[in-house]
């Protein structure tokens, strides 16, 4: 693309070399916060050692802010769950992520975890453009499948809400029963 650029700006093709310059900008911009997103999957330590909240904020932080998003934790009244729950949570929270980072171009996320009776909801939403379901389920990638088969996997589910313009919201919903919860933690 720059070899591009620079053959226009030879041929003094001005307009031609602005527009291959905000090109190059939105591609550079789109690489580097791929870039960051490879970065933090390599560091998720942060979940054992600071636990889910901790490692969703941590990831917000450290991906999301920088790249000038407005991101915001809820957590609510939440059981102590087990660390294979946490897990799931947290690959269903940072899938949901990166899909708003590369698709919604959004403004604002806010993800959140609460008890309601005896489930848990995971909400994961943002402001972005949105998109069509039906589309996206003829031509959907890895991403959604896997947040479905993690949801089911620990006996929940989960559902997608988004239209173009509205931007999207990724609920998951699982029982407490049987998931061995003793303790209350507010966060």
């Amino acid at each position: 693309m720059t070899g591009r650029c620079r053959r226009m700006a030879e041929q003094g093709d001005l307009e031609k070399v602005q527009d291959c310059l905000l090109q190059l900008g939105q591609v550079s911009q789109q690489a580097l916060k791929e870039m960051r997103l490879m970065v933090f999957e390599l560091r998720s330590p942060a979940l054992l050692s600071t636990g889910l909240a901790g490692a969703i904020q941590h990831r917000l932080d450290a991906v999301e802010n920088r790249a000038g998003i407005g991101a915001s934790l809820e957590f609510g009244q939440i059981p102590e769950l087990p660390e294979r729950v946490e897990a799931g949570l947290y690959r269903i929270t940072l899938e949901a992520l990166n899909n708003s980072l590369k698709h919604s171009h959004a403004g604002n996320i806010l993800v959140s975890l609460d008890r309601k009776g005896d489930s848990l909801f995971l909400c994961v939403a943002d402001d972005g453009e949105g998109f069509d379901l039906a589309d996206a389920a003829g031509n959907g990638g890895l991403g959604l499948t896997s947040m479905r088969e993690r949801a089911e996997q620990m006996k929940g589910t989960l559902h997608i809400f988004s239209s173009p313009g509205s931007g999207t919201e990724v609920i998951t919903e699982f029982p407490l029963f049987g998931l061995n919860t003793n303790h209350i933690r507010e966060r």
